[in-house]
């Protein structure tokens, strides 16, 4: 990316001096896993977290199920009460 276009990302996000702006370019699979495997990474390495307390929050809109690239059937995914068969 030139100066210009990562000034532009800036000031589109809105970061300020410290900020991290991640971006993953590939199939919108592939980026959500790596992005989910970073996070996670980022999380373990990074922050300090009472593994004994609950924090609770609601998520809405994500995917219930997607279709495996190597089988070929759907396939649950963000969704760990689910077992196709």
């Amino acid at each position: 990316m030139s100066e210009a276009e990562v000034a532009r990302v800036k000031e589109l996000m809105g970061a300020k001096e410290g900020d991290t702006i991640l971006i993953v370019a590939d199939s919108h699979k592939l980026a959500c896993n790596v992005l989910g495997k970073l996070r996670l990474f980022i999380r373990d390495t990074y922050l300090t977290l009472d593994k004994d307390s609950l924090a609770f929050c609601w998520i809405e809109d994500f995917p219930m199920f997607e279709m495996d690239d190597t089988t070929g059937k759907l396939d649950f995914c963000h969704n760990p009460f689910s077992i196709i068969k």
